[in-house]
């Protein structure tokens, strides 16, 4: 008998967030990476005899995916506090222990992606068409930093009693 340990994830119900994962395919490419570019980059790893068959870096499975264009998108991944992984509050923030694990992982993600570019000579955006081109990227953060900077100076204004003075 095995025991699953499940969890949904959503498109957010905050309007201005959901525009922007629309607009931008964030839940589109978030869907691609579960179910395509994390599969085919585990089978490298493990075709190359790293890791010892798991891989190295803490994301959690994919058991279900489904998307409907511009209005709907569910991702069931495996909750992975029975780990020992923690769902932290995201108002909150990251420890710097928790920031640097997170970095390290995604490092490692990226490292993985760039060992699987080289040695099978393959251009990862043919591979794998979602993925953001450079000059797709850029102009998708510069809109989120135009579009969110306003909103991030008003939640900083109106925290500031609760933030830890820096010096």
């Amino acid at each position: 008998e095995e025991q699953l340990h499940l969890m949904a994830k959503l498109l957010s119900q905050d309007p201005f967030c959901r525009h922007f994962i629309l607009e931008a395919g964030f839940d589109v490419r978030e869907i691609h990476f579960y179910t395509t570019l994390l599969p085919a980059l585990q089978q490298f790893c493990i075709a190359q005899g790293d890791s010892g068959g798991e891989p190295w870096w803490p994301v959690p499975p994919c058991f279900y995916a489904k998307y409907r264009q511009g209005s709907d998108s569910v991702l069931v991944l495996e909750n992975m506090k029975s780990s020992g992984y923690a769902v932290e509050d995201f108002a909150r923030g990251l420890s710097l222990q928790q920031a640097k694990a997170a970095v390290q992982s995604i490092a490692r993600i990226h490292a993985s992606a760039l060992v699987y570019r080289i040695k099978l000579d393959v251009d990862l955006g043919q591979a794998f068409p979602f993925l953001f081109r450079p000059e797709a990227a850029a102009e998708s953060y510069q809109q989120l930093l135009e579009r969110g900077l306003p909103q991030l100076a008003s939640f900083l204004h109106t925290s500031a009693a609760d933030l830890p003075e820096l010096h």
